[in-house]
Parts: structure tokens; C-alpha cells; sequence
């Protein structure tokens, strides 16, 4: 609660809700006073309401639910009665006696020292601090309503059921068996939740912890050799983890084919009842019975869901006492530590293992007033300008003096100062003060200790090693390859006059034109060594040769920093660069060309992503290597580290040859971990649900088996709960994605049959992915990209397709954005209440105003800047291509 916790920062939060610097000893206490009374009637108020609901809505139905009664200790009605009106005049008394303090403590206001405020702004910003820290009492009471009402309904159901002609005969026996299967139902499924909480909370079952006790402890390292060490305790770390991961998967399996089948029993069950009433042609009992057994079904989860509450705060408690946690291996993705010992506490660890993509919550609210003064400043300047933009231009043509844009200004630049500082909760300001206080001492361990901190290539979690070892490695990176000369000096002032002349004399020749030179042309104060380089597209009229001195010039100087050394790359391209990706797709396929005619002979299939290849072959294997070994002394730089099986993956896909049917499935790379976005990042919520639809798609599109399908969707769940999402978030999200398809099961979220599966599977098969998507986009533009326009000046607009006579203002629409924080949630729907309120009966209320988010800088960004990673102002680059 948050009036009992740390008072400085409750006097923090006072400050900047009141706009008031509360410093002498009484002004202090006088407020902390009658916080404490506003908060007290506040609570008493929302219970008045809520049992004042509960006194109507019993009187009304003349029937209270079975939980009353038990409270009560009676069965009598008007007993019941009487209890509820007892407990509301006891709560009007306590709520009068709270009322009298809060206007004799406002007759002592005066004698108070706090000149500068006014009692009815004090009041009312005191008002809104406590509707802020108390706001989940309003959603508490509502599903207590909610249970309130539901219980009363069944319990009429119940009676309607029980008087009815069929029951007298059989009473109650048909219901009492599908409750009783569906109770059954409920218990796998509350152990499934625990199992579920305890991966959330990371704290597992202990039969879990005694897999590493199989798994023999390292008795033998060897001397003198530290990297080996690391090495050996890093391995077998792993392979604990992943069959920790592994029984989970077969722990949910288990759990679900039970509750399948309970749903058969059921669904049996169910048939018998729906043949013996059709019979009787009595459709009204059988919906009777549906909507009685749906509604003991709704109760039992939330009972569940409620003590699940409790439990997971009782398995927190014991993780806390728990001594041997420490050296426990978890499941949760963590940092690959490439260190002796680790340096981190406990706190700095845990804030490290939500990994690279992690943001800290509502970074700017803890910034100083300058700060956000001037981000406010820069997020309205940006807003405005895209909305006088759009305006201004055709079909509205606005008048940039209009003074409607003024007035749009205002209200926006008001709105944006009153989220920014709007005081938050009690709860998030002190989270937003932790997380920045452990961030800032993992900075200082990092720089003390001499660490290096990077993103892992395939595990996207984080890498933690010795600076030193580091640079040894790089130095013996940089000899064996052979592709690195360092230079004596900066080369960046020559590097520049040569690209700023090419380009120069490229367009005095004509080969290129204005737009495509501006374009080109580097800004000195801007650019980097590193980035020195551009992608150009082949428009019409810039030939071919033009095209290879562009490219010339990126390759030849390629120049980067490491250290307080400067390097020079003397074989291939940088990897990133989407040029050097381009030419070694043009390399390979000129490459290729004789593996892809034998493939084309005899019929057989070859695939190629960049420098990974795929290919069948139903010949002996003593031909394909000597065709494999025959291709690795086609180019010095081009050497084929291949495998044969009947069994291969290939990227994120495994395909199998399954007696001449190819089977395939999803493929996780051994060093891959499962990091995603974690769901206490302050991501904005539609990235989770996002992040949960496209894993199940990519599972669909590559389980050719239902049995691959399933096992891939336990790995999603358990990957899901590994990085903080509530099983009840998951089971919603699981409930969207199978629509229709989902099983009948209330506890069970997912598609249990086959023939369904493949349906949805063909379905979705059919839809192009994100990327087929985009590609096929930029294949429909590329004719107007590369069409050059009459005037040098104008650069091609790929998205103009229509004349402007043909433009229907009902069709338009435009981008704003604004940087997402939790605690700006409802920034969306209000900046389109802002936009709407001033452009109300004007034709600029036709054009749609599509409002996207920007995010504050993650874990990487904070962890790794980048002035840390290089030197005169060069990226570091430790990979080369060798393709070129």
C-alpha cells in the first residue's frame, strides 16, 4: 500500500502533484494527514458501493449466493438481508465519522503555514493521487459484481433444472455427472497452472532440481587453462537447461492428453443427455442444462484463477527464503557469461537475463523538468509538422497562416505538457527509480572490472566477457583471416573528397541527376567512416559503369575503428551492408551456375538463402561429395562445409526424407535461446499479442505433422512463460489465433484435431507472409521507381500511382508518431480526440490520421552505446564476407 511505503518518495510524488515543494515539518505532516483520510474514505466509499450493489441486486432477485449464506451461517433469507443492511449502516457510520476529521482537519488549514495553495487545489490534486494509487479497487468490485450476479443465475438455473418433469424422475443425475467430469477437468488444469506459475515466478518443483544431480558435477578442469574452464561449466550449464526445458514440454504434453481424455468422458456423456431430451422434444431443458454447466464452469476458473493468485504469491515468498536457488540452473533465458565468477548481485543478474530488447519502464518521467520540457518540445514540433504538412497540400490546401493551425498547436502542445507531467503511481515511480538505479550499476561494474557486453549473434541474449580476452581474440581474428590492414592514420577527410568528387563528376557528366546526387552527397558534420557507404538503385539512366564506380569506392574503402586502432578491409565487404548482401547474391549466383544446370538434369530440387544451400540428391553419396569437393576448388574463397542425411535443417526449417515423404517441422539452432521481447518491457501491448501470432504462424506454416505442431506449440508457451507472460494473457491470445478451430474444451486453448489443423494449415498457406508481401510491393514499384521523371530536380514518388484528379479525400490518410511509455497508454486515442475537436466540420476530418508508436532506447542501447564502440567516430566491425 502505497501510504506505507518509503515517505521521501511519497513526498516526491506530493511535489509534483501539487506543483508544491513541501519542505517545513508542518506542511508535511498537515498533508500526509489528510492523504491518510481522503484515502480511508475512498475505500469505505467504493465498499458502500459495492455492497449497496449487493443489497440490490438480492432484494431484487429474492435470492442471495451460496457464499453469503456460509458467511451468514444460515439459510434464512431475511437473515441475509439483515447482515448486508448491518454491514452498509456500519460502513455509513465509519464513512460520517471519516467525512467529520476531513472538515475539521480543513478548519485548521488556515492556521497551517501553506500560503502558497489554495484548499480547493490542494483537495483536488490529493483527490486525483489517491484515484490514481486506488484505481484497481474500481475493477476489483466490478468482478466481484460480476461473480455476485453469475452465482445468483446459477443458482435460478439450478432450480428451473431440479423442478423440472425429467429431473424429478432422474434428479439431477445428468448434470452431476458432466459437473463431475468437468471438475476432474478443473484439477489437471489447476496443476498445469501451478506448473505454469512456478516457470513464471522461476521457481521450479524440486524433482526438477534433481536432474543435476544425474548429470555429474565437474570434478576434473584443467589447469592453467581458464578459457577451457569457462568452456566446460558454460557447456554443461547448457545441457542441463535444455533438458529442464525438454521434461516441461513433456510435462504440458502429459497434462493435456488428460485432459483430452476427460473431454471425450465428457463429450459422451453429453451425447446421451442431448439423445434423451431430443426424444422428449424439450430443447429448452437441454439449453437449460448448456448454460447451467457453462456457468459452474465460468466459477470453478475463477475460483482456480483466485487461488492461483495466492499460490503465486506464496511460491514468490519461498523463492525469496529459498537458500539453494542461487546455484540452481534455471530455464529462463540468462546471459552467456564468459567469465570465471560473476560479479553481478542477484538484481543485476535477473535485469540483464530480460535480455537486449528490454526497455525500462516510463524512462522520461524521471528525467529533470528541462529534459522533458524539451521533449515535449521536439515530439510537438514533429507531430505538427506532418499534420500542416499533409494539410497544406493537396486535395485540402490549407493555408499555413490559417488560424486553425495555430489552435491545433495549442491544444496539442497542452495536451502533451499534461501527460508528461502528470505524477505517476506510487508502484511505477518506484519501479522506474530501481530499474535506473540497477541499470547505472551495471554501467559502473561493466567500466570497473574492465568488461565487454554484446548481443550473441544466434542467441539474442546478452554476452558478458573480459575486455582482454576480447581484444586477444579479435587480434588473432584479424591475422588468421588476413583481411585487415592497419592504418596510421584517419583516412575519413580523404575517404570524403573522393566520394564528394565522384559524385561530383558523375553528375557534371550527366550519368546521374540532381535529385540522385543530393541524395548521395554525405553531410560532413553527420556521416561516419563506417557509414560512409550508400545502396545505389539501378534507375534508368544511370548505366552500368556508373553503377561499379559507386560500388567501387564502397569496397575499396572500407575503413573501420577498433580500439585506438584504425583498419582497412582488404577482402570482401562489411556484413550489414545491404550492397556487400547484393553483390555476394550476384557472386553466388554466377557461382552456382554448375550445380544448378546438374540439379536442373536430373530433376532434382536446389535452394539458396545468401551463402546457405539446400539441395536433393537421389544418387550414391560418393557422387554428390565428389561434386561438393569438385565445387570447393572453384573459387580460392569460396569453401563448402556441407552435410548429407536423410534429415537436414536448413535456416529455421527441418526437413526430412520420411521414406520418400518430406516431412517438415520448426528448427532451433543449439546456441539459439529463447529471448523475445519480455512482457514487462515497456513495449507497447500490441507487440506481445503480436509476437504470440506470429510464432504460431511460423509453427503452422512449417509442421507438416500435427504431432510437430503441437510439440512446437508447447515450446511457444514455455518460451512465452520464460519471458514473463501470464499464462492467463497466453490462453487469450492462443483462444484468437484457433478461432473456430479451437477445442470445445474450456481448459483447453488449442486445436485438438487433426483434420481441422490442416485445414487452418492450408488456409494460412495460402495468405503470403509478411515478407512475400513486401517483396511483392517493391516488385509492383519498381517501374515507377525506376522511371526517371521529365525534371532532374524531382525524385520519383512510388507511392503516387493515381493522377490527383482521381484521389478520393475519403481514401487518404497520414503517419504521426509519438514515443511510447506505459504511462502514456491512452495516448492514441486522445491524440485523436485533439486532432477531431479542432478539425470538427472541416474537410480534413475525411483524411485518416493513423498514429504510430516510437519506442525509448532498449537494453542494448543502454548497455552498449555507441560512442563505446568505436573510436573516431567508426563502428566497430569484427566480421568479413569472404565471398568477394
Amino acid at each position: 500500500m502505497y501510504l506505507a511505503r518509503s515517505l521521501s518518495i511519497l513526498c516526491q510524488i506530493l511535489n509534483k502533484t501539487l506543483n508544491y515543494s513541501l519542505k517545513k515539518k508542518d506542511e508535511k505532516e498537515f498533508i500526509f494527514q489528510r492523504l491518510q483520510l481522503l484515502d480511508q474514505h475512498y475505500c469505505l466509499e467504493m465498499d458502500r458501493q459495492l455492497w449497496q450493489s449487493y443489497s440490490d441486486i438480492g432484494i431484487q432477485q429474492n435470492l442471495w449466493p451460496d457464499q453469503l449464506y456460509t458467511m451468514t451461517k444460515t439459510n434464512d433469507f431475511d437473515l441475509c438481508k439483515q447482515y448486508v443492511t448491518n454491514f452498509i449502516q456500519n460502513n455509513k457510520k465509519q464513512l460520517n465519522h471519516c467525512q467529520f476529521e476531513l472538515t475539521k482537519q480543513e478548519q485548521q488549514f488556515q492556521t497551517c503555514s501553506i500560503k502558497e495553495l489554495s484548499f480547493e487545489h490542494m483537495e483536488q490534486r490529493l483527490k486525483e493521487l489517491v484515484n490514481r494509487e486506488r484505481k484497481y479497487l474500481s475493477k476489483r468490485n466490478n468482478d466481484k459484481l460480476i461473480k455476485f450476479k453469475n452465482d445468483i443465475s446459477g443458482k435460478q438455473l439450478l432450480k428451473t433444472i431440479s423442478t423440472a418433469s425429467l429431473m424429478k424422475n432422474q434428479p439431477n443425475e445428468f448434470c452431476n455427472q458432466l459437473i463431475t467430469i468437468r471438475e476432474k477437468q478443473a484439477e489437471i488444469w489447476k496443476e498445469q497452472l501451478m506448473l505454469e506459475i512456478r516457470i513464471h515466478c522461476k521457481f521450479l518443483p524440486p524433482n526438477f532440481d534433481h536432474l543435476e544431480n544425474f548429470i555429474s558435477s565437474i570434478d576434473y578442469l584443467p589447469l592453467n587453462n581458464n578459457t577451457k574452464i569457462i568452456e566446460i561449466k558454460n557447456k554443461r550449464f547448457k545441457i542441463i537447461q535444455e533438458t529442464k526445458r525438454q521434461w516441461l514440454n513433456y510435462f504440458l504434453n502429459i497434462y493435456e492428453i488428460k485432459i483430452q481424455e476427460y473431454e471425450q468422458q465428457y463429450q459422451n456423456e453429453f451425447i446421451r443427455l442431448e439423445s434423451l431430451l431430443s426424444n422428449n422434444n424439450d430443447t429448452t431443458m437441454l439449453n437449460n442444462i448448456k448454460e447451467y454447466i457453462n456457468n459452474r464452469i465460468q466459477r470453478l476458473k475463477r475460483d482456480i484463477y483466485d487461488k492461483m493468485a495466492s499460490f503465486r504469491r506464496i511460491i514468490l515468498q519461498n523463492r525469496q527464503r529459498s537458500s539453494s536457488t542461487k546455484n540452481v540452473i534455471g530455464v529462463s533465458p540468462e546471459p552467456y557469461l564468459d567469465l570465471m565468477s560473476n560479479p553481478f548481485n542477484k538484481r543485476q543478474w535477473n535485469y540483464l537475463s530480460l535480455g537486449p530488447s528490454y526497455i525500462r519502464e516510463n524512462q522520461s518521467a524521471i528525467r529533470t523538468k528541462c529534459q522533458q520540457e524539451t521533449e515535449i518540445k521536439n515530439q510537438h514540433k514533429d507531430i505538427y509538422s506532418k499534420v500542416e504538412n499533409h494539410l497544406t497540400d493537396y486535395p485540402h490546401r490549407i493555408p499555413r497562416n490559417n488560424a486553425i493551425f495555430k489552435q491545433y498547436s495549442d491544444h496539442l502542445l497542452a495536451y502533451l505538457n499534461q501527460i508528461y507531467f502528470s505524477p505517476l503511481s506510487y508502484k511505477d515511480q518506484l519501479m522506474s527509480r530501481e530499474q535506473a538505479q540497477i541499470l547505472g550499476s551495471i554501467r559502473r561494474i561493466i567500466i570497473n572490472m574492465n568488461l565487454i557486453i554484446r548481443v550473441t549473434d544466434k542467441g539474442n541474449n546478452f554476452y558478458i566477457g573480459s575486455a582482454n580476452e576480447f581484444e586477444t581474440k579479435a587480434q588473432t581474428f584479424f591475422f588468421d583471416t588476413n583481411a585487415f590492414a592497419e592504418l596510421s592514420s584517419n583516412p575519413f577527410n580523404e575517404i570524403f573528397d573522393k566520394v564528394v568528387q565522384l559524385l561530383g563528376a558523375l553528375h557534371q557528366k550527366g550519368l546521374i541527376r540532381k535529385w540522385q546526387y543530393e541524395q548521395m552527397m554525405p553531410d560532413r558534420t553527420k556521416c561516419e567512416l563506417a557509414h560512409l557507404y550508400f545502396n545505389p538503385k539501378t534507375h534508368k539512366g544511370i548505366s552500368i559503369d556508373t553503377i561499379k564506380k559507386l560500388a567501387s569506392i564502397i569496397l575499396k574503402d572500407n575503413v573501420f575503428a577498433y580500439g585506438k586502432k584504425i583498419y582497412k578491409q582488404t577482402t570482401g565487404g562489411a556484413m550489414g551492408s545491404s550492397l556487400t548482401l547484393t553483390l555476394a547474391n550476384i557472386f553466388m549466383s554466377a557461382w552456382q551456375k554448375k550445380i544448378v544446370e546438374e540439379q536442373t538434369k536430373t530433376g532434382e530440387f536446389y535452394g539458396r538463402y545468401i551463402d546457405d544451400i539446400f539441395m536433393t540428391w537421389n544418387r550414391s553419396k560418393e557422387e554428390l561429395r565428389k561434386l561438393l569437393d569438385d565445387a570447393n576448388t572453384w573459387h580460392p574463397n569460396i569453401k563448402l562445409d556441407y552435410k548429407i542425411g536423410y534429415s537436414l535443417p536448413f535456416l529455421d526449417v527441418q526437413l526430412k526424407n520420411n521414406n520418400g515423404i518430406l516431412l517438415t517441422s520448426v528448427y532451433h539452432k543449439p546456441a539459439a535461446e529463447p529471448c523475445i521481447t519480455p512482457f514487462t518491457s515497456d513495449h507497447p501491448r500490441h507487440v506481445f499479442a503480436n509476437t504470440i501470432k506470429n510464432f504460431l504462424e511460423r509453427a503452422t506454416r512449417y509442421s507438416s505433422t500435427f504431432e510437430a505442431f503441437n510439440y512446437e506449440r508447447r515450446n511457444i508457451k514455455l518460451m512465452l512463460l520464460y519471458n514473463d507472460y501470464p499464462s492467463t494473457f497466453i490462453e487469450n491470445e492462443l483462444q484468437k489465433y484457433f478461432s473456430e478451430n479451437i477445442s470445445k474444451s474450456p481448459f483447453l486453448p488449442l486445436i485438438n484435431d487433426e483434420q481441422k489443423y490442416f485445414r487452418m494449415r492450408k488456409h494460412i498457406l495460402g495468405q503470403p507472409t509478411p515478407r512475400q508481401s513486401q517483396v511483392a510491393l517493391s516488385a509492383a514499384l519498381a517501374d515507377i521507381d525506376n522511371d526517371p521523371p521529365d525534371d532532374e530536380n524531382q525524385q520519383p514518388d512510388p507511392y503516387k500511382t493515381k493522377s490527383e484528379q482521381k484521389i478520393s479525400n475519403y481514401d487518404e490518410k497520414f503517419f504521426t508518431h509519438f514515443t511510447y511509455e506505459k504511462r502514456f497508454e491512452t495516448c492514441k486515442r486522445d491524440m485523436h480526440k485533439v486532432y477531431n475537436n479542432v478539425f470538427k466540420d472541416t474537410p480534413a476530418m475525411y483524411t485518416r490520421q493513423i498514429i504510430g508508436h516510437r519506442i525509448r532506447r532498449q537494453s542494448h542501447d543502454e548497455l552498449i552505446p555507441r560512442g563505446k564502440q568505436r573510436t573516431f567516430g567508426l563502428e566497430v566491425t569484427l566480421s568479413y564476407f569472404k565471398l568477394l
